[in-house]
């Protein structure tokens, strides 16, 4: 069972890669640029706050609480 599903899986974002990049060549990589200073403070500001929501979600969480108790049904 996990086999055939790794297996589409591979096949799936192998097709869906061809169908929206079509065939990727050598001179369209080298093409590409690196990603600018605000790319990587929106970037990085993400992968922070995805830590920090993973290691502490308390506060989060007790928000989601209090938000849900005072919204009627």
């Amino acid at each position: 069972m996990f086999l055939s599903a790794l297996v589409f899986s591979i096949t799936v974002l192998w097709l869906y890669r061809r169908a929206v990049f079509g065939i990727i060549s050598e001179a369209m990589i080298r093409s590409l640029e690196d990603l600018q200073k605000r790319e990587i403070y929106l970037s990085s500001f993400f992968i922070l706050l995805t830590l920090l929501l993973g290691l502490y979600p308390e506060p989060f969480i007790g928000a989601a609480h209090k938000i849900a108790r005072v919204v009627p049904l």
